[in-house]
This record gives structure tokens, C-alpha cells and sequence, in this order.
């Protein structure tokens, strides 16, 4: 499985790229859908439970996500892909606590939207809407946040290390 980006060990600076779209469905695209979906799945255990994840945050610059619609469910059958994802449509704006795993240990408030609509495609290469309120909205905009190169630290307020 890749590795983990954290800003203590991203010397060339993944992190914080704009990430390229997706153009086909290969298998090296299919094989990072895998690791991101293996990730969340292989650290449920841990001190912070990973609920959604980007294809930079396992070191590949490309606009891919995986995500629980609803973290209550995490079994392999329940996360979602998502490839090139477009937020389209966000309201009901509030500032929020959120942490990142790129960040570990600290926490950071953020102005998110309560409610979002997001495109892209589906690993199928079928077209996908999400709607999403909540926990959802905020994840999603999270992770197209990181295709974007805009980590928390950049776009919140330090609360506490």
C-alpha cells in the first residue's frame, strides 16, 4: 500500500499541487481507487478514524477521492469513488472544526458549506451527483479542497496542536 503524505513528509511538495484530471479509466487509476479504498478500510482501528482521502494524500496528483456517504457504514462495499469531482452547488455556509490527516495532531476551524452538490464520474466511468449535507458536505469539500492544493492550515484558523 502507498504511503501517507503528512507536510513533515512531502519533500515534493504533493501536497500542496494542483492536481491534473483524469483523462481515462486505467488501470492505474482503478489501482489507486483500490489503495485509497484500502486505506480507509485498513485504518479504522486508529487513534483518528480516516472517513474520506485523496489520491495526493497517497502521493498521486490526480482528481480522484474516496469517501463514506455515511461513516456509520464502513465496510469495503460502502465507499465511494469519485473522479474529478466539480463542487457545483454549496449553502448554508458555518465555521467547523476539522482536522487532516496531512496535519496530524492539529486542528483548524473552517469556513464549509452545509450543503453541497458535487459531479464527476464514477470508477465505472458512469457520471455521478452527490448531494451531501453534514458530515458528507464538509468531507467532500475537504478532499477537492486537497485536488486543489488547499490544505486546512491554509484555509482555517489553528484551534489547537
Amino acid at each position: 500500500m502507498r504511503e501517507l503524505l503528512t507536510t513533515s513528509n512531502d519533500p515534493e511538495g504533493i501536497l500542496r499541487l494542483v492536481c491534473e484530471p483524469v483523462e481515462n479509466i486505467d488501470s492505474e487509476i482503478e489501482s489507486l481507487a483500490n489503495d485509497l479504498i484500502d486505506y480507509l478500510l485498513d485504518h479504522r482501528e486508529d487513534e483518528v478514524v480516516p472517513v474520506s482521502l485523496s489520491a495526493p494524500q497517497l502521493g498521486s496528483p490526480v482528481r480522484v477521492i474516496a469517501f463514506y456517504p455515511n461513516p456509520a457504514f464502513k465496510n469495503r462495499l460502502a465507499i465511494q469513488v469519485l473522479i474529478n469531482p466539480a463542487l457545483v452547488k454549496a449553502s448554508k455556509f458555518g465555521i467547523l472544526n476539522e482536522s487532516c490527516l496531512g496535519i496530524p495532531g492539529k486542528t483548524f476551524r473552517v469556513k464549509r458549506a452545509k450543503r453541497v452538490k458535487v459531479k464527476g464520474i464514477g470508477i465505472d466511468g458512469r457520471p455521478k451527483t452527490i448531494r451531501g449535507e453534514g458530515l458528507l458536505a464538509q468531507m467532500l469539500q475537504h478532499e477537492i479542497d486537497h485536488l486543489d492544493g488547499v490544505l486546512i492550515d491554509k484555509s482555517g484558523e489553528l484551534v489547537r496542536r
